[in-house]
């Protein structure tokens, strides 16, 4: 069964992109969204859905405020749930990210824009 992923990003180029890479590789569904706030609704809605996103991934920089904070209010969003989940969030950026300080926060992974199928792929696939 595929995995459902949601997108995170204030560009829909890139979520348009990132969306095609991710059929193209056959990695899972996915759903877009060019805000934090409709990816926050957007989660709170599937968490207990029959069929829940798997893999977040987001852009550090968004219009409202930046990746980070989108994924601290996820996994506050995870925690306060009576269902048991933890998505996989993968950082997305065109700029040098500390990994550390990703993970920190609550992060899986990161990913460097541009990237190649083969390393979505690794990403998204990485248990």
């Amino acid at each position: 069964m595929k995995q459902k992923i949601l997108i995170v990003d204030d560009e829909m180029a890139w979520c348009d992109l990132i969306k095609e890479a991710i059929e193209t590789a056959d990695l899972g569904e996915c759903d877009t969204v060019c805000n934090a706030q409709k990816a926050i609704s957007m989660i709170k809605s599937n968490l207990e859905n029959s069929k829940p996103y798997l893999t977040v991934l987001v852009d550090n920089f968004l219009d409202e405020y930046n990746g980070m904070t989108l994924i601290q209010k996820i996994r506050q969003i995870e925690k306060q749930s009576a269902v048991s989940r933890n998505l996989k969030i993968i950082v997305v950026s065109a700029y040098n990210l500390d990994y550390v300080n990703c993970v920190k926060i609550g992060a899986d992974d990161c990913l460097h824009k541009p990237f190649s199928i083969k390393e979505l792929r690794e990403k998204v696939n990485d248990q």
